[in-house]
């Protein structure tokens, strides 16, 4: 964040844009919050350990700050182009996110009523920005995981956004445990950051491995294997495209539940 010239510190190029409170993409309050307990990179050697839990619930973020506010939006910009969902009723959406995406996908498509779920520890905050935007009456929000949909009901269509390394120890039951929840002919999308293939040694990977601080998320590894991942657990025509943005691309995967499931 800084340079030193003569002796003397001042901000980096463009760390101005980050750092100044005039600017309207001030991210201080970022920084400030990797150093709150609730932050693990705040103690990296508890972050790293088993069963580590934040002290104190995570801090909100004003949404015109939040990291994957622009991400959110693109993607759904981009189902828009994928396919017509203009027929899409009953959507189901597992948002890392805090009902960005669920917002987003309300406002693109006017028909469908959404559920998302969330941890429980973010319903209400959950809660907050979709009765903010004004989407309360055509987005549910119920807490639960990927590996247990807490609903029995089908769905035209799932997107599942930025909560897949939580459970990627479980991934094909968790894919599974959705697509149960599709419709025959029902798709879902995958939407997620993966490691650079050896991410360790490529010119690059260490760079694509900041963003797990920038956002106080995860990358999975592996993206080589992910659409394995979802014919095991049933879905076909599986697929993958990028999703550029300014932390670099988001691996979208698609695919289907059956016709005749």
């Amino acid at each position: 964040m800084l340079v030193r010239q003569n002796g003397t510190y001042a901000l980096a190029q463009e760390m101005s844009d980050v750092l100044c409170s005039t600017s309207p993409w001030c991210q201080a309050k970022v920084i400030d919050n990797m150093y709150d307990s609730s932050c693990g990179w705040s103690d990296l050697t508890g972050f790293m350990s088993e069963g580590w839990t934040p002290k104190t619930p995570a801090k909100a973020l004003p949404l015109t700050l939040h990291p994957f506010l622009g991400e959110a939006r693109r993607l759904v910009a981009y189902l828009v182009t994928r396919r017509d969902l203009a027929r899409v009723r009953n959507l189901l959406c597992f948002d890392g996110d805090n009902g960005l995406l669920a917002a987003a996908l309300c406002q693109q498509f006017t028909n469908a009523r959404v559920t998302v779920v969330v941890m429980p520890d973010a319903l209400a905050h959950t809660e907050e920005i979709i009765a903010t935007s004004g989407l309360a009456g055509r987005c549910r929000v119920v807490a639960g995981t990927p590996l247990d949909p807490p609903t029995a009901e089908l769905f035209d269509y799932a997107v599942r956004f930025h909560n897949l390394y939580s459970v990627r120890k479980f991934t094909a039951n968790s894919l599974a445990a959705i697509a149960s929840r599709l419709l025959p002919g029902g798709e879902l999308c995958c939407a997620h950051w993966f490691c650079l293939e050896a991410c360790e040694t490529v010119p690059g990977g260490m760079r694509d491995l900041d963003k797990g601080m920038l956002t106080n998320s995860h990358q999975l590894c592996h993206v080589e294997q992910f659409c394995k991942c979802l014919d095991e657990a049933g879905l076909i025509n599986a697929e993958r495209d990028d999703l550029a943005g300014e932390y670099g691309n988001t691996k979208l995967h698609f695919a289907h539940r059956p016709a005749s499931a």
